[in-house]
């Protein structure tokens, strides 16, 4: 039996006779055996000028692979050429192109003048760590030093390397909206922190190297800002009250009438104890005692003016603080003292208003007006894993175990009996009146006015929250992260991130649901979480979309806290 073509194995593997490992496997024994002069060639013949089509299945419409068949046989003006031993010519044509490439490199390395042969680029052994880091965004103190690190680890050709990268101007863009959120904070009269982080921020940027004009100004902003800062948290000294004079100290009276005893001096003055007693005042009998009495004054000690306590700002108390009409304010944030002298979390004024709730799904049914009478303050952002630290170490509780290692992450795992304990403890420390928002209240601040199905129009995109948008993400973003757009009530990670929980019960629908933004309790076991979370996609993040969720809650819940003003 005679061997197979190449002809007759690519007919059988497009026939399905043999399926592609066999097919390769049989080809590369006949190509082997050709080559080893053990197998004859067949004859080339040049084809003709048009060749017919034939497709290896009766049924084939045309979509699968076609094979093009050369006709049979030789034409008959063509002459037939004698069997060519390829096996024989195979090494013959090596030989040449061997030494032909051996030519070429001698004229590419010994002829004057001729241009060097192109190095072979190496592949980046250093991995692109801005890319990385801003896939991350994770801009914690931590994680800024690990990347300084990491540079400093990286030898000088590949920080060249990545010094002109694309990614590293990406990265400085980066850089320069985190100063500018951390800018926002100083807004709020909390300079300390945002000043140590733009800080942190700009000495990564001299690590690096970058020589950029928009980081000399950050640069320069902020030694401006670290200068007033530090102006204004010296104490100013009031200048002393001028010494008595012994004539002052002398208190003429008719000789008649005893003088009225001195009041008693204050008692946080500067002086003695025993100077606190009242001053004395030598008794006038006679104008011949007047001498006697004034020396006798000035040799008395005299009670020093408390001294003028150094100004400050106003202590801002939670009435001045949070107040309805920072709504209608370009900065509508206040903060609460803990009565550790902490600064509770950062809210937003939300004005009162009017809205329609619910959307397309049943359970979101039906759509209804609500009115809310009275603006309320917000939570900025979630409730971080640090806030509720503070919670379980003043009251000793046990604080619930958290995913991921980094504390300014929201806080998830949370019981809903949790968050309302949470909320009670705030109310107490702060003399305010903190509570979780009702399941209105919430849809009404995610929607910042909007009817769209989402806050920011009729879809969502990974510049508006963290979500899983193509690939399933994996944890949250910080509870200060800014790297998201805000709402129009400039309230962040209303959507996406973690769920929040609210007040209500689990309802199946809004039938039966009060139109003034009261919660409903009376309800499932479960209570209602709002927002969707980083593991979400699109649809559970639109501001009327609802979750039932146990009570117990879990890794993708957790909550912000609402403050009511009077």
């Amino acid at each position: 039996m005679s061997p197979p073509t190449l002809r007759a194995l690519s007919r059988a593997f497009a026939g399905g006779a043999i399926d592609r490992e066999s097919y390769r496997h049989q080809r590369r024994q006949l190509l082997a055996a050709i080559e080893a002069g053990e197998v004859d060639a067949a004859d080339w013949h040049p084809p003709e000028p048009e060749l017919r089509t034939v497709f290896p299945y009766d049924e084939d419409d045309g979509d699968t692979t076609q094979e093009i068949l050369a006709p049979l046989g030789p034409p008959p003006s063509v002459p037939q050429a004698a069997p060519v031993r390829r096996g024989r010519a195979l090494p013959l044509v090596a030989l040449a192109l061997v030494i032909a490439v051996g030519a070429w490199f001698a004229w590419q390395f010994f002829t004057p003048g001729a241009p060097p042969v192109p190095a072979v680029r190496k592949a980046n052994v250093a991995p692109d760590l801005f890319e990385r880091f801003i896939a991350a965004n994770q801009w914690h103190a931590s994680t800024l030093d690990a990347l300084a690190g990491s540079w400093r680890g990286l030898d000088d050709a590949q920080r060249r390397e990545l010094a002109a990268s694309p990614s590293l101007r990406q990265f400085t863009d980066e850089v320069l909206g985190q100063i500018q959120a951390q800018n926002a904070l100083m807004n709020l009269g909390d300079a300390e922190e945002p000043l140590a982080t733009q800080g942190q921020l700009l000495d990564l940027m001299d690590t690096l190297g970058v020589s950029d004009e928009r980081v000399t100004r950050a640069r320069a902003a902020w030694r401006d800002a670290q200068a007033a800062h530090a102006a204004s948290a010296k104490p100013t000294v009031a200048a002393p009250p001028p010494p008595p004079t012994a004539e002052a100290a002398v208190v003429e009276a008719p000789s008649s009438v005893a003088p009225p005893p001195a009041e008693p001096a204050p008692v946080n003055a500067a002086v003695p104890t025993a100077t606190a007693a009242p001053a004395v005042v030598a008794p006038v009998a006679a104008p011949s005692q007047a001498p006697a009495a004034a020396k006798t004054a000035k040799a008395a000690p005299v009670a020093a003016a408390p001294a003028a306590a150094p100004p400050s700002k106003p202590a801002r108390n939670a009435k001045e603080a949070c107040r309805a009409a920072l709504a209608k304010t370009r900065r509508p944030y206040c903060r609460d003292a803990l009565a550790d002298g902490a600064k509770g979390p950062t809210l937003v004024v939300v004005p009162g208003g009017e809205f329609k709730m619910g959307g397309e799904a049943a359970e979101e049914q039906p759509r209804h007006d609500v009115r809310i009478a009275r603006a309320f303050a917000l939570g900025l952002f979630e409730v971080s894993a640090t806030e509720l630290g503070a919670f379980c170490k003043a009251t000793g509780t046990a604080c619930p175990v958290q995913p991921w290692p980094e504390t300014d992450l929201p806080a998830v795992n949370v019981p809903w009996t949790l968050a309302q304990a949470y909320v009670a403890w705030l109310s107490k420390s702060t003399g305010a009146s903190y509570r979780l928002p009702s399941e209105a209240e919430w849809e009404y601040a995610a929607r910042a006015g909007s009817t769209a199905p989402y806050p920011f129009g009729d879809e969502i995109l990974p510049t508006h929250a963290r979500y899983s948008f193509k690939a399933a993400e994996t944890r949250p973003l910080p509870a200060g992260d800014r790297s998201v757009n805000r709402n129009d009530f400039k309230l962040y990670h209303m959507l996406g991130n973690v769920r929040e929980w609210v007040l209500d019960a689990w309802h199946a629908s809004h039938a039966g649901a009060p139109n003034d933004g009261q919660a409903r309790t009376d309800g499932e076991a479960r209570h209602v979480a709002r927002g969707g979370s980083y593991a979400d996609r699109a649809p559970a993040l639109r501001s009327a979309a609802r979750a039932a969720v146990e009570p117990g809650g879990d890794a993708y819940t957790g909550f912000r806290v609402l403050r009511e003003i009077e």
